[in-house]
């Protein structure tokens, strides 16, 4: 594949780097709509696929703290609708979702030792009970599509703000578990599929890209702190880069980052073009961006010294890049799943 990025997309690029760096604002639902003359919200299919790591990673640079909520509900919520949902939801939900009219976020992960979600027939709809964590953006979503099962086959549920029965509390890493308890949804708002259905690893590896770009944009983020530290010359001296160690270090931090985005933009272009090997691409891609991330941070804080720990540095992003390292499958477990299709080859 050719990773040159196209000059569409690297205007792109340069107008989701313009746009997010002069607007202030962080509510997900308002950067979903001030992007959208940028092409952003229907990344993937629209021509531009090949895009999506870069852009990924440009807004997880720019405005962290929204990012996951508007990927989650763009880049999960949106596909996972488009390929698995009735007729009537392209219709009613993804416009809105893709505009911003609608906050869309997705749920996942079951907790460990609770019960997954689960729904029984019940008049004319179904009663859902059951937990899903790992949640970005619960309380502000007006819908959250939720995985689970019905009667063994796997489901997709629509649960808009405020259905009785379904509550969600925020955990310590800003993440939230949502738990239902014979909540009603009407049959228009349920999706069985076939029992082969393969929504499960298409959810996981759209999951696997929001992730592996998160940690590229906070490594992107954080290197250009340290370059821009090591280039500030003390009153009456060098700039630190001038020393040959920080030089090294800043040239070790650089070749993780463009590897990283190399790794990103490798597992994109398998994952939509439906390869064999996707899956096995994207979950060496999670992990090695992972890890790149966090040794990115470990030599900014080498070379930023205490202005490291100030606010929004790479101290405050090791922590989300931690949290990142253990959310739903955690690094260790996808390190077990290669080994398990490595035992295939």
């Amino acid at each position: 594949m050719n990773f040159d990025y196209t000059q569409e997309e690297l205007d792109l690029f340069q107008s989701l780097e313009t746009t997010l760096g002069n607007n202030e604002e962080g509510r997900p639902g308002h950067l979903i709509a001030l992007l959208s003359s940028t092409g952003y919200p229907t990344l993937g299919s629209n021509g531009l696929s090949c895009a999506v790591p870069g852009a990924q990673e440009r807004l997880a640079q720019w405005k962290p703290k929204a990012y996951r909520t508007m990927e989650y509900g763009l880049r999960i919520a949106a596909p996972a609708i488009t390929r698995f949902g009735p007729e009537a939801w392209l219709a009613q939900w993804l416009g809105p979702i893709q505009k911003g009219k609608t906050l869309a976020t997705a749920a996942l992960d079951s907790t460990q030792g609770e019960p997954d979600l689960t729904g029984k027939p019940h008049e004319s709809g179904y009663l859902i009970a059951g937990t899903k964590t790992g949640i970005p953006g619960a309380d502000a979503a007006d819908v959250i599509l939720a995985s689970g099962t019905i009667e063994g086959a796997p489901a997709l549920f629509l649960i808009e703000r405020d259905t009785a029965g379904i509550t969600t509390t925020q955990g310590a890493t800003g993440l939230f578990t949502l738990t239902a308890s014979g909540a009603f949804l009407p049959a228009s708002h349920v999706a069985i599929l076939e029992p082969k259905a393969p929504l499960a690893p298409f959810l996981q590896l759209l999951k696997n890209r929001i992730q592996i770009n998160e940690a590229t944009g906070h490594a992107a983020a954080v290197f250009e702190q340290a370059k821009k530290a090591a280039k500030t010359s003390p009153e009456g001296g060098k700039p630190p880069i001038a020393r040959q160690e920080i030089g090294f270090k800043l040239a070790t931090m650089y070749t993780l980052l463009q590897t990283s985005r190399l790794m990103a933009a490798n597992a994109s272009s398998l994952v939509d073009a439906g390869e064999n090997d996707a899956a096995m691409a994207s979950h060496c891609a999670r992990v090695f961006c992972s890890d790149a991330a966090c040794e990115i941070v470990a030599s900014a804080l080498d070379v930023m010294g205490d202005k490291g720990f100030e606010k929004d540095g790479p101290a405050q992003r090791l922590a989300t890049i931690q949290a990142l390292r253990v959310e739903g499958t955690s690094v260790g477990q996808t390190k077990e799943a290669i080994g398990d299709m490595l035992l295939k080859y």
